[in-house]
């Protein structure tokens, strides 16, 4: 999707992110992509012990603290 070489020299350190009341924290890199804001990579997948379920619609992790957070997904009408 990025086309070419991608330049990793930017980095932002332990890096906080929220959903609810679950805290996900990381180092992530700065890159230049316009399609998205953020990209989860094998580390942060693996960190989190990522479970994404198709028959169920269904994506599980653990925060930081270790407390399981499941996400139901729901297809737009």
């Amino acid at each position: 999707p990025i086309g070419g070489p991608a330049n990793l020299s930017r980095i932002c350190k332990k890096v906080k992110l929220f959903f609810s009341d679950n805290r996900f924290s990381s180092d992530f890199y700065v890159l230049d992509f316009d399609a998205f804001d953020i990209l989860l990579g094998g580390d942060w997948l693996k960190m989190h012990e990522v479970v994404i379920s198709c028959k169920t619609q269904t994506v599980s992790l653990v925060d930081d603290f270790g407390n399981p957070l499941v996400i139901q997904c729901h297809m737009p009408q």
